[in-house]
């Protein structure tokens, strides 16, 4: 996760590369900035993160079967059953 004093100061550094490689106004600086730093967020230690794009029918799909896992099997491992609660959590916010 991107903390909030982490992505001020990737703004600041994409505002100072953004006006040494433009060095005029774009109307589509939003774009140029988001860019910016997503990758130099991606290339940081602590920032590497996993996106998985699934459509509405993979969405419904995964949640189903980590729920159905979640009634249907006991687990003995708390630290896997935690983490699947988790995950569920996570896909159902999505």
């Amino acid at each position: 996760m991107l903390a909030e004093d982490r992505l001020r100061t990737l703004l600041r550094v994409a505002e100072s590369a953004y006006e040494a490689e433009r060095g005029e106004p774009d109307d589509d600086w939003p774009a140029w900035y988001a860019r910016f730093i997503v990758a130099r967020w991606r290339a940081e230690p602590n920032g590497a993160t996993h996106e998985l794009l699934l459509d509405d029918e993979e969405h419904r799909l995964l949640e189903a079967a980590v729920h159905a896992h979640l009634n249907d099997f006991g687990h003995d491992e708390a630290d896997v059953l935690r983490s699947l609660k988790e995950l569920h959590a996570k896909v159902r916010a999505a």
